[in-house]
This record gives structure tokens, sequence and C-alpha cells, in this order.
């Protein structure tokens, strides 16, 4: 904040939970904070193996901590699986993907795509937007030898 910088995003780990935070210099003082710009965003990615909350507690902690802290946009406390981080020019973008299983054989590398979340901060602005479309697979790319990918607004036109 001090420097003026204005897309920070925060990637970070090893809580065994997915979450999407908006951080503010303050976070004792939400309520007039959160009229405030965020500092940066802040995508923690779920452990693909190890366990998050325990049932019942997973479900409880996914509804009473975003009202308890509203900086706190997304959580998933339960759900093994991976985040997808796909950044360009005009945002940065995070994909939530869960595992159906991990103890299947038969389920192993299945996604189980009603999980899947999507949370993105758009350049410039530290705020978090949910329920976004995936972004498309790619492949890749270099400006050395190939134009500029367009983006999805562009493809549409």
């Amino acid at each position: 904040d001090d420097n003026n910088i204005d897309n920070v995003v925060i990637l970070t780990g090893d809580i065994h939970t997915s979450w999407a935070s908006e951080i503010y210099r303050n976070p004792g003082s939400l309520v007039g904070d959160l009229f405030d710009r965020p500092l940066a965003a802040e995508l923690v990615t779920p452990a693909v193996t190890s366990p998050g909350f325990p049932d019942g507690a997973a479900e409880v902690a996914g509804v009473l901590i975003p009202v308890v802290n509203p900086h706190i946009r997304y959580v998933e406390a339960k759900s093994r699986g991976f985040i997808l981080v796909d950044v360009d020019r005009q945002r940065t973008q995070g994909e939530f993907y869960y595992a159906q299983s991990i103890e299947s054989f038969d389920l192993r590398g299945q996604i189980d795509t009603s999980k899947t979340k999507v949370v993105a901060v758009k350049s410039g602005d530290s705020r978090i937007v949910e329920d976004l479309p995936p972004s498309r697979p790619r492949s890749l790319r270099t400006a050395v030898f190939h134009p500029p990918v367009p983006n999805s607004d562009e493809v549409m036109s």
C-alpha cells in the first residue's frame, strides 16, 4: 500500500483447505475496511492427499467463517484437490478443483466438477470476483514466435 502497488495476489497453502480472501490493512476493524479497497487478495490451495476439517466441522466452518470474517470470500474446508492459477494482463484467476476420491483406484485422477469454484482478481483491483467460467486450455505460446492469445471477449466477438 505504501508503494501504491494495486495488483498483489498472494498464493499459499499448507493448511489443507481452500480459501479466497481479501487482505485489508486492519482486519480487526473490517466493518470500516470492507468499504475500502483491499490491499491484496489471497488464494489458498487445498491439499491433494492430506485431510482437511473432519466431517460436520467442515460444513459448519464453511458457513460460519465467512460470516465472522467477511473478508474471507470462499472457504471449502474438507475436499482434497488443487488450484489452477491463470494469470494474464487483465486478471489473476484461481480455479479450485476437487478430486472425486483419493481412496478409490477407479476414480483416481477424476475431478468432481460439481465442486469446482472459480474466483478472480482483476488487474488494478484486489477485490475477489466469484463464479466466473474456467479458463480455456492453451498450448505453450511465446511472444517471440506467436501472436498474443485473444481473451474470451475477443473470441466471442
